[in-house]
C-alpha cells in the first residue's frame, strides 16, 4: 500500500496546540526514509513541519515548546474561551466541518494574530458565560479584535446576516423589524432588495390582480 494511502486531509483540524495547515506530504528525511509531514502552526507562534502520524495519534500535540504544558497549568486548554477560539479556527479553516459552508466557504477568516491563542486572549479577554459566543460586528468580515465581541443569544439575534439593516421612514431597523412594522414578509422585503430595489421599494404595499366580475 502507498504511503499516501494512509493519509487523509486535516488541513485546518487542530491536534492539542497545532494547527494543521497543511494536508499530508511526503517528505525525505536526514535518514534517507520518506514520511508523511504536515506544517503546523503550534498556539506559541512557531511553524513547525511534524510527523503524521505522531500528529493523528496524538503523540505530538505542541511544536517542542512548553506552551502546551503553560495551557494546562493554568487550565485554559477546558476553559469556554479556549474551545471557542478553537471552534473558530475549525470552521473557517477546516473544509470536513459541519459550519465550513458558512464560514469558510464564503471567504470569512481568521486574522493571523488570532492563529496564536494567547493574542486572542488578550483582544477579546476570558468568554463570559456559556451563553455567550463570538459575534461579528460586521457578518460579511472576519474574525479580527476590531470586528468582534463577546454577545449574548439576544445580542447575536439582531446581527444576524438574513436581519440586514435598511432604511426606513422611521428610520433605520432590521428586516425583521421592518416587516413587522409595515405588515409585510420578510421574504418579500429579501426577495425586493434582491432584484435591486431600493429599500424604500422594498417597503411598498403589495400591489393585488383585479378580477373582473361578469
Amino acid at each position: 500500500m502507498a504511503i499516501n494511502n494512509l493519509s487523509r486531509n486535516i488541513k485546518g483540524e487542530k491536534f492539542g496546540s497545532l494547527l494543521a495547515l497543511s494536508n499530508p506530504k511526503e517528505e525525505m528525511r536526514e535518514s534517507g526514509k520518506k514520511y508523511l509531514m504536515v506544517q503546523c502552526a503550534c498556539d506559541c507562534g512557531n511553524e513547525k513541519s511534524i510527523n503524521y502520524r505522531n500528529l493523528i495519534y496524538g503523540k505530538s500535540k505542541t511544536c517542542g515548546c512548553s506552551w502546551g504544558k503553560n495551557l494546562k497549568k493554568h487550565g485554559d486548554y477546558k476553559s469556554l474561551t479556549y474551545g471557542s477560539w478553537q471552534a473558530m479556527l475549525a470552521r473557517c479553516n477546516n473544509k470536513n466541518n459541519g459550519k465550513y459552508f458558512l464560514y469558510g466557504g464564503r471567504g470569512i477568516s481568521v486574522c493571523e494574530r488570532w492563529a496564536k491563542y494567547e493574542n486572542f486572549l488578550l483582544d477579546m479577554g476570558e468568554r463570559p458565560s456559556k451563553n455567550h459566543s463570538i459575534d461579528r460586528i460586521d457578518v460579511n468580515k472576519g474574525y479580527s479584535p476590531e470586528n468582534c465581541r463577546w454577545a449574548s443569544q439576544k445580542q447575536q439575534c439582531r446581527n444576524k446576516r438574513d436581519n440586514r439593516f435598511i432604511a426606513t421612514p422611521s428610520g433605520e431597523m432590521t428586516v425583521a423589524e421592518a416587516a413587522e412594522k409595515y405588515n409585510l414578509n420578510r421574504s418579500t422585503i429579501f426577495n425586493r432588495l434582491a432584484r435591486g430595489k431600493t429599500d424604500s421599494e422594498a417597503l411598498l404595499p403589495p400591489k393585488f390582480k383585479r378580477t373582473h366580475k361578469d
